[in-house]
């Protein structure tokens, strides 16, 4: 599942600021089944039209998402128009100022203490390779990362790539800066 971007969940975590947005998004991210409107609206004692304004917003900020469907068992013409209902977009929604990526520490970090089990070397080490595999497939994209060493090798500005790369992985929130190193 793809994270939103940083300024979107600063977005959706300030939009649950609102009473009646906190308790129906609270209501519907513990229903298993999506929700619809007029549930919601009695479950909470609110009205309809609150509640549809309300939902709406919050699959606006990206807390929510919609489907439509078809209620209790009709179906074919003459049945009326399928219902909206709401199910929480992401499992979890959560944001940081300065933006901090915390999934994708633990994920090097687990990546790098499953490869130095695998092959007897230092944690450390495994952890800069992994860094830096990750930094490249963040950088250029999922297939290029494969050819990084060898275009590190024959690059005419490796200066300028390195420049690039910082830039492209300081846009997710990471801060970066170029530092002499070898690949391992």
């Amino acid at each position: 599942m793809r994270r939103l971007p940083w300024a979107r969940r600063i977005a959706a975590v300030a939009s649950l600021g609102d009473e009646n947005r906190r308790s129906l998004f609270g209501y519907i991210a513990s229903s298993p089944q999506p929700v619809g409107r007029d549930d919601a609206a009695g479950a909470l004692g609110i009205p309809r039209s609150t509640a549809s304004f309300q939902l709406d917003k919050m699959v606006q900020d990206g807390l929510l998402t919609v489907e439509f469907r078809k209620l209790r068992g009709r179906g074919g013409p003459g049945s009326g128009r399928p219902a909206k209902m709401y199910r929480t977009a992401q499992p979890e929604v959560g944001a940081s100022v300065p933006d901090r990526n915390y999934d994708l520490a633990g994920e090097l970090m687990a990546t790098a203490i499953e490869q130095s089990a695998a092959e007897g070397q230092p944690v450390q080490n495994a952890l800069l390779a992994t860094s830096y595999a990750k930094g490249l497939a963040m950088a250029e994209g999922p297939k290029a990362w494969t050819n990084s060493f060898r275009q590190r090798d024959t690059c005419p500005n490796l200066t300028a790539l390195a420049a690039t790369r910082c830039g492209t992985v300081r846009s997710t929130g990471w801060l970066t800066a170029i530092h002499p190193w070898s690949a391992p």
